[in-house]
């Protein structure tokens, strides 16, 4: 998996039936988590979240962890500074047909991601994954290892 240039679907173990069957066999998905870190590397994860969330018609949360937050003291004012950003991710043509929320919280990314994850019953996760994504420390494997759901990790 290290070596992959496309994108790879993780279903942690146990999986929980976030991900039942549609009649039909396809997956229900109404609730997606697209976490983002405004590179170039997450503009592909967000472009893969959007196509997922047009096709299944799924709520699509722009989300975004805002660590070591220096100059920004107040909570409302990390929350001002980084909504902003989120929001203009989304085309005012793209909302037309979207629905999109935006959240961003302040701490450890792998733990904020995980749980807010949680606290929103999110179905499935988008994130980019780097080369070195599987390393024990990354965000993106302890998010796979801890997470709720599957991952859809973009490898870059």
């Amino acid at each position: 998996m290290r070596e992959l240039c496309s994108p790879v679907l993780v279903v942690s173990s146990p999986a929980h039936n976030v991900m039942t069957a549609e009649p039909g066999g396809k997956p229900r998905l109404s609730r997606i988590l697209c976490c983002a870190d405004f590179s170039i590397n997450s503009e592909r994860a967000l472009k893969y979240a959007i196509s997922l969330a047009e096709e299944y018609g799924a709520e699509l949360t722009m989300f975004q962890v805002v660590e070591g937050a220096a100059g920004l003291t107040a909570g409302a004012g990390i929350m001002a500074a980084s909504t902003e950003p989120l929001d203009k991710l989304i085309s005012d043509n793209q909302r037309k047909h979207l629905n999109v929320r935006t959240a961003v919280r302040r701490g450890k990314p792998y733990e904020e991601i995980v749980g807010y994850a949680k606290e929103v019953q999110a179905h499935l996760g988008v994130m980019t994954a780097r080369g070195d994504a599987l390393d024990r420390g990354s965000t993106t494997y302890r998010v796979i290892r801890s997470g709720p759901g599957p991952v859809l990790a973009i490898y870059t």
